[in-house]
């Protein structure tokens, strides 16, 4: 959700002087149920807690939470994954509701700062064609692709992206 609202406060007069470059991790560009299962799935049941009370039962919820990581995920993550969903905020839904209905397509090209986007290949939350877009639209990104990685990719991948970070500068 923060990848959203940078990017659109990036391409705001306003605010873009604050930025000098970014990293983008699994950012979602907008119309977020296109292609992405998880989504689709979980955000109806997040809108009414069901979700969040799925995940206080340990087997249903590691299910659940398995939607949100990538294939080489280990237990700890997928555990780890299953207890934040429980804490997710029913107040967060006018978020989700914009990011599904709105796009910050059209202000990309707007966007002149160095952008790094790491996506997961197996994110099912916010897929690889978000973080496409925005190497498309965007005159000064570049893309990296996690193998096996998917939504959770902080958790899977964390290496990778405290070097993207480090290197930024």
């Amino acid at each position: 959700m923060g990848n959203f609202l940078a990017l659109g406060a990036m391409a705001d007069e306003r605010f873009m002087n604050r930025f000098r470059l970014g990293v983008l991790v699994n950012p979602v560009t907008g119309n977020s149920a296109k292609g992405a299962p998880a989504v689709r799935i979980q955000a109806p049941l997040m809108r009414w807690g069901i979700a969040q009370r799925m995940a206080r039962i340990p087997s249903l919820g590691r299910k659940l939470a398995s939607l949100n990581v990538g294939r080489s995920a280990s237990g700890a993550i997928i555990e780890a994954t299953r207890l934040a969903m429980i804490d997710i905020s029913r107040e967060l839904w006018p978020l989700i509701a914009v990011q599904r209905d709105e796009s910050v397509e059209p202000v990309l090209g707007q966007i002149g700062i160095p952008l790094h986007v790491l996506t997961g290949t197996d994110d099912r939350t916010t897929p690889p064609w978000h973080a496409e877009l925005i190497v498309a639209k965007a005159p000064n990104a570049k893309i990296d692709y996690v193998a096996d990685a998917g939504h959770m990719l902080p958790w899977e991948a964390p290496e990778l992206i405290v070097r993207a970070i480090l290197d930024a500068f």
